[in-house]
């Protein structure tokens, strides 16, 4: 099987993570990148930063116990 067909096959049996926007993930991204930040190090930080619930830690409520990867899918 090619790379694609079993991309779309693992893709299509993972669940996807409703309150993920790939949109506000790739203006974050490209936030980290103007300050500085090489792309694999920004994408790699602001999932570190979704998948930890940064703000929620601050406000002392319950962690996620699921990660997600960068294309929306839980992990």
């Amino acid at each position: 099987m090619s790379n694609e067909v079993l991309a779309s096959v693992s893709n299509s049996t993972k669940r996807k993570d409703p309150n993920f926007n790939k949109e506000v993930f790739e203006k974050k991204v490209q936030q980290h990148i103007s300050c500085g930040y090489d792309k694999k190090l920004a994408e790699w930080k602001v999932m570190q930063d979704y998948n930890t619930n940064f703000f929620n830690k601050l406000f002392d409520r319950k962690l996620k116990n699921t990660k997600t990867d960068k294309n929306g899918y839980y992990c």
